[in-house]
């Protein structure tokens, strides 16, 4: 699946011996006691218990297929869009859900791709909350999973990148007065509106009641 924007650790233990067996061998003493100590190190090797054994690690899960997988984060990001349905007008939550099924199709998935984060994607569903757009943004996924929603009109074209706990960020191109300018920054969510005074965000999130994806 193509994604719309490519979003953008010792302490050196080097013992003076001459083997691993020097530094496993009982201490050396010079003295009466060396004697002993060599008895206590015979004896204990020994009288090892045989009844000590050591577990083997558990064997990992098999990973899921694919097809389950997306399954599985089609239904968490489902189960969060019905949280805040009674927010949504009927028309912009089927369009959702179908932006939905089409963002996680396993037609069009590749398997390097990151699955959805559904953090990104609650962060997403409130800027729709918060913003109100008439028009709903084509969607993707970045590298990291994280929901891309992109808005355009004509040659203005405004990118934002939906991060966890409320984050995001944006990415604009837009004429003015016959100069081509782009932005780019990072904001809490509900800044966005300030953030976009320059720009006449207007031209982007509003178009009477049109909720035709662009």
């Amino acid at each position: 699946m193509s994604n719309l924007l490519p979003i953008y650790n010792k302490t050196a233990f080097n013992p003076r011996m001459d083997s691993l067996a020097d530094f496993f061998a009982p201490p050396s003493v010079n003295n009466e006691s060396s004697k002993s100590i060599g008895d206590y190190w015979a004896n204990m090797q020994l009288h090892k218990s045989p009844s000590v054994t050591i577990a083997s690690p558990p064997k990992p899960m098999p990973e899921k297929p694919i097809e389950e997988q997306l399954f599985d984060s089609r239904a968490g990001a489902k189960i969060l869009i019905a949280q805040v349905a009674m927010h949504l007008d009927q028309a912009v939550r089927d369009k959702i859900f179908r932006q939905l099924d089409a963002l996680l199709d396993i037609g069009e998935w590749d398997t390097k791709d990151k699955l959805l984060d559904h953090a990104s994607y609650a962060t997403f569903l409130r800027l729709i909350l918060y913003q109100r757009p008439s028009r709903l943004p084509g969607l993707g996924l970045s590298y990291g999973g994280n929901v891309i929603s992109a808005w355009t009109n004509n040659e203005n074209r405004l990118t934002i990148e939906c991060l966890p706990r409320d984050e995001i960020r944006w990415v604009l191109s837009h004429t003015i007065n016959g100069e081509r300018e782009t932005a780019a920054g990072r904001t809490p969510l509900y800044r966005l509106p300030e953030v976009l005074v320059p720009y006449n965000a207007q031209q982007w999130f509003v178009n009477g009641h049109n909720l035709s994806t662009t």
